[in-house]
């Protein structure tokens, strides 16, 4: 293949895909970045203890995360577009499957 036709190539067949994929990507994450939220774990003296990402579950106003996250913290709260909330009680989890539901208050 020639310089030229390898340029071509580039322009017409790859360029329009890696567009195509970039704007398909961004509208995925416009429609999901509100279903995911920042936890945040504290110790007791209000020091941060680390932090994860959680699914919000909208209709039940719960948060899925993973269970390895709360540790031994003393309390957790979630951010979502800046906005912070605190969190109300464990639903359920399962520390062999490492699943955590928390309650959004």
């Amino acid at each position: 293949m020639s310089c030229l036709a390898k340029k071509l190539f580039l322009i017409y067949i790859l360029l329009p895909c890696c567009l195509f994929s970039q704007n398909k990507a961004i509208s995925i994450y416009k429609k999901c970045s509100n279903a995911v939220v920042k936890i945040i774990t504290y110790h007791d003296d209000n020091t941060v203890h680390g932090q994860a990402s959680g699914v919000v579950l909208k209709q039940y106003g719960w948060i899925v995360t993973n269970f390895h996250i709360v540790g031994d913290a003393h309390h957790y709260t979630c951010e979502q577009n800046g906005k912070q909330y605190k969190m109300d009680s464990i639903i359920a989890f399962d520390a062999k499957k490492d699943i955590l539901v928390l309650k959004i208050s």
